[in-house]
């Protein structure tokens, strides 16, 4: 178990590296999105592929010009199995209303820990999300 120490350096290691631009390192998987018609709700989807630390908050904010994100700021509430070793984190998104692609861009950031020394691990990721012509009306 990490002493009170190991987490005030795991939470300064981490202050430090986002005030440097440090650290990105971190191992994502994104599960990119299917095709949906315009208007319709999407989920975006990735996992880390590391063990993040209890000892520091799990973050994931989101940006796009284009899709409507309800939620840009993610974190532990947001996984789907809290007991997983590799959490999967996913957000709901709205297409735009006209076809074409889109992105989404994440920056996603943990800790991890081993003994007594802890990690900041950081990356950006894309979600390309592409909204398809609505089929024609019929007769």
């Amino acid at each position: 178990m990490l002493t009170a120490a190991a987490i005030a350096r795991a939470l300064g290691v981490l202050l430090a590296a986002e005030q440097l631009g440090l650290g990105f390192d971190a191992r994502v998987l994104v599960s990119q999105p299917v095709p949906l018609r315009a208007g319709e709700v999407g989920e975006l989807s990735l996992t880390i592929l590391d063990t993040p630390a209890a000892v520091a908050p799990l973050s994931v904010r989101l940006s796009s010009q284009a899709v409507v994100l309800p939620e840009t700021r993610l974190g532990e509430s947001d996984v789907v199995d809290p007991q997983a070793s590799q959490p999967r984190i996913r957000a709901r998104y709205v297409a735009p209303t006209a076809a074409g692609r889109y992105e989404v861009e994440g920056l996603v950031e943990y800790v991890t820990c081993q003994a007594e020394r802890c990690r900041p691990r950081r990356a950006r990721v894309v979600w390309v999300v592409q909204v398809i012509d609505a089929p024609p009306a019929g007769p």
